[in-house]
């Protein structure tokens, strides 16, 4: 696969064209048959922290990126002057990081909740931000596009300084999450065109992985105990995965079904995600420590599924769903109190 085709993957991957959206205001919470609240608003989500602030992004703003606090009060924001500013995570403080175009490339940035924006480039190389932590590590990938060649990962500390690495036999490269401890998480393609997960310490020592008789693995989430989730594919069906720090691996799949994909994973190990019943029924789902799966539908919403991104500590599942004229909307989904 050319290096275009892969940005141009990574591009659709971070990026639902949404309908003209009515306003930028949350709609009012309802109680589903789980006895669960859910709480629907206008908007792209990608992101939630404990305290419920949400990041995420409006096309009806000219490709504006947005904060959503718990009130419901709702921030936007542009980078740069291209109009296509796209967040991708939030950390405890409210900070965003994200990647914007700019003068035919895109650069990463990160935002601070009182508004500061400091932009960066790995290698004067288009940038692609894909994680932040809780003290405002950045990971994600870079490509010198000025010199085509293999798509690498990078992680930016606070003080400015960026280091690129790469998973032995790497030709493209993905981070996709890091903890507290600065423990990244991603995928990377090998020349054959298989596709392995990796995880690099804080030191920067770098361990590939599959699951168990499995391939094609896509890590998406670490916890700050290490643990890691993602789907793999196996006897031609995805599946889930949770590997723990240690190295042992925990297979997902939802009841009855014939492929499971995990977005998700919070620091208690609940995980959430999406199951397929057949070709054209497909679950929402959340699946706790104990292994206990529930599945949720999004009151009123006419998507199938509703798209699950994050849970956070307290349960809370960030994603998006469709609701007739209003288009694709994001969505909170608060736990029953006995959760």
């Amino acid at each position: 696969m050319s290096v275009s085709n892969r940005i141009q993957r990574y591009l659709n991957s971070a990026t639902i064209t949404l309908a003209p959206l009515w306003c930028a205001v949350s709609l009012l919470g309802q109680q589903g048959p789980d006895g669960a609240s859910y709480i629907t608003f206008s908007g792209l989500p990608v992101g939630i922290n404990n305290s419920n602030t949400v990041a995420g992004r409006f096309s009806s703003l000219g490709g504006a990126g947005f904060l959503r606090f718990e009130s419901g009060e709702i921030v936007s924001f542009n980078v740069g002057t291209g109009g296509d500013t796209r967040p991708v995570a939030i950390n405890a403080a409210d900070t965003v990081t994200g990647f914007f175009f700019q003068n035919s490339a895109y650069y990463g940035f990160i935002r601070a909740r009182q508004g500061g924006i400091v932009t960066f480039a790995v290698r004067d190389g288009t940038t692609f931000p894909a994680a932040i932590n809780v003290e405002g590590t950045v990971t994600g990938s870079f490509c010198p596009c000025l010199f085509p060649g293999p798509i690498s990962g990078f992680v930016r500390y606070p003080g400015g300084q960026i280091v690129s690495f790469d998973p032995p036999g790497s030709i493209y490269t993905s981070p996709t999450g890091i903890n507290a401890s600065k423990t990244i998480t991603g995928t990377f393609e090998d020349a054959d065109g298989h596709f392995h997960g990796f995880v690099r310490d804080p030191f920067g020592n770098i361990t590939s992985f599959d699951p168990p008789g499995g391939g094609q693995t896509s890590p998406v989430s670490i916890n700050d105990a290490g643990e890691i989730a993602g789907p793999y594919v196996a006897d031609g069906s995805f599946h889930g995965f949770i590997r723990s720090a240690s190295g042992t691996f925990i297979t997902i799949d939802g009841p009855g079904s014939i492929g499971t994909s995990i977005a998700s994973i919070n620091a208690r190990g609940t995980i959430t995600g999406t199951y397929q019943l057949s070709t054209v029924l497909t679950r929402s789902f959340v699946r706790t420590p104990n292994g206990e799966i529930e599945t949720f539908s999004v009151p009123n919403c006419d998507s199938n599924p509703s798209a699950p991104a994050e849970i956070n500590d307290l349960g809370v599942v960030l994603g998006t769903c469709s609701m007739g004229i209003s288009g694709r909307l994001g969505y909170l989904r608060i736990p029953p109190p006995s959760h």
